[in-house]
């Protein structure tokens, strides 16, 4: 059996979640009932993590099964999964800590005033959601005095979701040897500043336009070479072609923050090229996905997957943490060949990598709560294997 060692550090947002389902959408300024309450933990960084624990003991039992050796186990052989995060001391926030625990995450958790939380609205009549969340007003999240734990941590992959900054760039420093994973769903300083700084760069068609400062690309002159592409991939392609540019481009100056102060030089980390196979990628919800890969700039898109949705929260977060769970292992095997064939192998790896993401992401979808809806490993696989191919946009 292969070598599937993984140990994960997510770092990010955690909340509490309370959802209302209600059947449709109230309008303003009316009272609507809704006939049960779910409550749960969440938040991008912590539903990622507890997918990747949940799928890490998954494989665990099935290496037990396997009867692999008890020196293979204790090596851990499916490596293990930690979240750095700001909760609060109360109650919901021992919720959080009690949920981490119990799904084996190993929380670095700073504790103090109270929790995130979030009302999540829950349409049952298409399964679209709308989330307002309260964070309590805190100091920067600050990794420093867990250096040392982070450094023998040794995390093959670190995930980010840009809502702790400092700490995201204090893990950068210490973990450079890290596959890097930036899950940009929105546009806010920490999205926008390690976009060009991480290995793999996964935005929304959200952050996309926010970025650009638009409800949707009109201009053709940014459109690039999507002459290729049926009408509604146009726009997906051009934000695809900018995400590309701000991935790659700063990264050569390295980034500033507001002061001029240089926060990494291109210089500390591996170029794009060398981790990640070179990837970005724009989520665009029921549409599926599209993705860049490699220096040629090869584009591709995926439909999604068709599900019964009953709550789309979380489909991103289960996504990311599906693709920070699958996509070391597909390089690791492309990296294994030489020349074209390893480039052939690392494509294929990435694009297989980026199916159960979306297989997983999909069937989030079919239950209520983020959290409570991870699916198994083995259900994401199965459907990612009967999804139809990827289709390559620029031929």
């Amino acid at each position: 059996m292969s070598n599937d060692t993984r140990t994960i550090l997510c770092v990010g947002h955690a909340a509490y979640d309370v959802y209302l389902p209600v059947d449709g959408y109230p309008a303003e300024d009316t009272k609507c009932e809704c006939a049960c309450v779910t409550e749960c933990t969440g938040g991008p960084s912590c539903n990622a993590a507890l997918l990747c624990s949940k799928w890490q003991r998954e494989r665990a039992r099935e290496i037990e099964g396997e009867r692999e050796t008890v020196l293979e186990r204790e090596r851990g052989a499916c490596g293990s999964c930690g979240l750095a995060c700001q909760i609060g001391v109360d109650a919901t926030g021992d919720k959080i800590m009690s949920d981490l625990e119990q799904s084996g995450v190993s929380p670095l958790v700073s504790s103090e005033g109270g929790s995130p939380l979030s009302t999540i609205i829950v349409n049952t009549k298409n399964g679209t959601r709308t989330i307002v969340t309260h964070k309590p007003s805190k100091a920067p999240l600050s990794l420093e005095g867990e250096r040392d734990y982070i450094e023998r941590l040794h995390p093959d992959v670190v995930l980010f979701d840009g809502h702790e900054l400092q700490a995201s760039l204090q893990v950068l420093e210490w973990c450079p040897y890290a596959l890097s994973i930036l899950d940009a769903g929105s546009l806010r300083e920490g999205t926008r500043v390690l976009a060009p700084l991480v290995d793999v760069l996964a935005v929304s068609t959200r952050f996309c336009s926010s970025y650009l400062g638009l409800g949707s690309l009109a201009d053709p002159s940014l459109r690039g070479n999507a002459h290729s592409v049926s009408s509604s991939d146009i726009e997906c392609v051009s934000y695809l072609d900018i995400m590309a540019a701000l991935h790659d481009g700063e990264r050569e100056r390295g980034v500033q923050n507001g002061e001029g102060e240089t926060l990494l030089q291109n210089g500390e980390r591996e170029t794009v090229g060398e981790r990640g196979g070179g990837l970005v990628v724009v989520t665009m919800g029921d549409r599926g996905c599209i993705a860049r890969i490699g220096d040629d700039g090869a584009s591709y898109h995926l439909d999604a997957p068709q599900v019964s949705a009953v709550d789309t929260t979380g489909a991103g977060d289960i996504f990311h943490g599906a693709l920070a769970y699958t996509l070391p292992l597909s390089l690791r095997r492309g990296c294994m060949h030489s020349g074209k064939d390893s480039e052939a192998s690392m494509e294929r790896g990435v694009l297989s990598a980026l199916k159960v993401a979306s297989a997983s992401g999909a069937l989030c979808c079919t239950g209520m709560g983020g959290s409570l809806s991870i699916p198994s490993l083995a259900d994401s696989v199965s459907l990612a294997q009967s999804m139809e191919e990827w289709r390559r946009l620029d031929q």
